[in-house]
């Protein structure tokens, strides 16, 4: 078990900064409040590498924490060596001076799993392979995250207490995007781009804010590349829709649309169509099929008609299977009792559309993103578990701002 005192001490110093420096914290709300979110997500944090060490043996994130504690042990040797592990280019040729220490990680050929090593690498400098305290700084790390999407939503909404709520209303987004994985990382790096373009829709071209959205999009390509596959045309939608006094609406819809038509023919990224990435990444969750909860998932063909015909097992997949997991599950009843409230929260989200939120570019932008991220996992992802975990990324984007609707301004 790691040392206790050091994650203490971090968390109490993060917990003196947020309540001493307003830039860590959101206005609206007391001071108090954003410390005890961060303290609570540290300490999920550390029950996430536990629960992942008692029940998965690790699980990935503990071959992250190994991975970054190898490179940590190159720089008392070979400093070049930590230099080259934690900033260059992966998947290269193996060659004598790295082949040691590439032999005994296990994600040297996986780019966005390896940002996750990276980042453990450096947090070693703090923490000196305490597991717990790099739980700590990943924690940070998803809190900043929070905190900006609170930054970029509140000029929108009257009540700021309703924002807070929206991003954090559901116990699986605490949990999942705390812990030392993709998802805290991405929720950073795709919130930046978002509160980026909520500035440019508030404040004009701003370079400060476009450098926001390229750094975000850059960084949460690293991570999870379908995710900015999925917000470019929303982004696009959102620079247009302000030429429309009405019906911005439809120009979301049509920007998904012809990014649907136009990417069925055209190869992007590893010479593919769209469709056939997302073909791609079925397979390669079809493949991956482990544990209790796994699903039926019809292979997809990657053509418009694939896409449709798939589609509502995917919506069932998302919002009817989890009901059906198992349950010897380990987390049978907190996973049933988080999926029913995320339905009533929905649903009542949906009973709060006004007019004005209609008409609020950003909020669109979180919506649409949401639920094509929601769509998107259901039509690839073959296993109950899986979705509800990769979903806590989608569940703020699309709650806060339905939730939000009765009083957006």
């Amino acid at each position: 078990m790691p040392t206790l005192l050091l994650p203490i001490v971090y968390t109490a110093l993060l917990g003196l900064a947020v309540y001493r420096w307003p830039r860590l914290r959101g206005q609206g709300i007391p001071a108090w409040v954003w410390v005890a979110i961060l303290v609570i997500k540290c300490g999920l944090a550390i029950a996430y590498i536990e629960l992942h060490r008692e029940l998965y043996n690790g699980g990935d994130s503990g071959a992250y924490l190994r991975d970054g504690q190898i490179i940590f042990n190159t720089l008392t040797q070979d400093p070049l060596k930590y230099l080259r592990f934690t900033f260059g280019r992966i998947n290269t040729e193996i060659t004598p001076w790295l082949a040691k220490e590439i032999d005994a990680m296990g994600f040297w050929k996986d780019n966005s799993a390896y940002m996750i090593v990276r980042f453990n690498a450096l947090a070693n400098l703090l923490t000196w392979g305490n597991s717990w305290a790099n739980g700590v700084l990943m924690a940070f790390v998803s809190y900043c995250g929070i905190l900006l999407l609170y930054k970029a939503f509140k000029p929108l909404v009257s009540n700021p207490w309703l924002v807070l709520g929206g991003l954090l209303c559901v116990p699986s987004v605490w949990f999942w995007t705390s812990g030392v994985h993709k998802e805290a990382l991405a929720l950073f790096t795709l919130s930046l781009a978002f509160y980026g373009m909520a500035r440019i829709y508030l404040d004009g071209w701003l370079p400060k804010y476009m450098f926001y959205v390229a750094i975000g999009l850059a960084g949460t390509f690293l991570i999870r590349d379908f995710l900015v596959l999925l917000l470019l045309p929303l982004l696009l939608a959102q620079v247009l829709s302000p030429v429309f006094n009405s019906g911005r609406i439809w120009v979301y819809i049509a920007a998904i649309s012809i990014t649907l038509l136009v990417g069925s023919f055209v190869t992007l990224v590893n010479n593919q169509t769209i469709l056939q990435q997302i073909a791609g990444k079925q397979e390669q969750f079809t493949a991956l099929r482990a544990g209790h909860s796994n699903i039926p998932l019809a292979d997809m063909e990657p053509t418009i008609s694939g896409l449709t015909g798939n589609l509502s097992q995917a919506l069932y997949n998302q919002f009817v299977a989890p009901f059906t997991m198992p349950k010897n599950s380990h987390l049978y009843w907190p996973a049933i009792i988080d999926h029913a409230w995320f339905l009533v929260l929905l649903v009542a989200g949906l009973a709060s559309i006004r007019k004005p939120l209609l008409e609020k570019p950003p909020l669109l932008t979180a919506i649409f993103f949401g639920l094509l991220l929601i769509i998107l996992i259901g039509l690839i992802v073959p296993n109950v578990g899986a979705i509800l975990r990769y979903r806590s990324l989608a569940i703020p984007f699309l709650l806060m701002p339905l939730l939000a609707g009765r009083k957006v301004v």
